[in-house]
């Protein structure tokens, strides 16, 4: 089935791994799944108990999953619903890592996927995880990431040709009023040349 996929790889990540604490290398693992959750939930949360607030996966249309340092995101379908929901997660993802944990690379792009979960587990309590994620969408979207020598989030041709112009350039903020030395704002648009587009400034507090 033909879905949009997100693909993000840590930079970094191995040294990060050999030259951490175990205490310290779990604390950034686990806030990075943390910001994985809000940008599937579209940074909405709920009560988790006194004093915590945990994202809202309740109303999700996205899907995700941790693989070592590549974190993949996709979507049911290829609508312009879809689409959008890609992007802004995508973008609240690439922001939140980059302010909290790590620099991340990744590709946006529209193709066929698979993905068949499955768990079983024997007397022993021993656990078989047969989750398979697999189609020509995924090795398109990791090697174009890879390829990439920047932190930051490419969208391929394969999902912005779905759409005519009009649905794209709702995505684009204007290039010339663009400052990139601004303090607040969110969503950003990359383009295929590498032109970054803040789709929403901030006000100043």
């Amino acid at each position: 089935m033909e879905r949009f996929l997100a693909y993000f790889d840590i930079l970094g990540f191995k040294e990060f791994m050999e030259n951490n604490a175990d205490e310290y290398i779990d604390r950034f693992i686990h806030n990075l799944f943390r910001d994985s959750q809000s940008a599937v939930s579209g940074d909405n949360y709920v009560d988790g108990g006194p004093g915590i607030y945990v994202p809202d996966l309740s109303k999700s249309n996205i899907h995700c999953i941790h693989i070592s340092d590549s974190i993949i995101f996709w979507t049911e379908d290829i609508s312009e619903e879809s689409f959008n929901v890609i992007i802004n997660c995508s973008a609240f993802f690439l922001n939140r890592s980059l302010q909290a944990t790590f620099p991340v690379r990744g590709c946006i792009v529209a193709g066929k996927i698979t993905f068949e979960p499955s768990v079983i587990k024997n007397k022993k309590g021993i656990t078989f995880y047969n989750s398979l994620l697999y189609g020509k969408a995924l090795i398109e979207a990791y090697l174009k990431a890879e390829f990439q020598d920047w932190a930051g989030c490419y969208i391929d041709k394969s999902a912005t040709s779905k759409f005519d112009q009009s649905v794209i350039s709702k995505l684009i903020y204007d290039k010339k009023n663009v400052n990139f030395n601004i303090k607040n704002g969110k969503y950003l648009f990359f383009a295929e040349d590498g032109t970054c587009y803040i789709l929403e400034k901030g006000t100043d507090a």
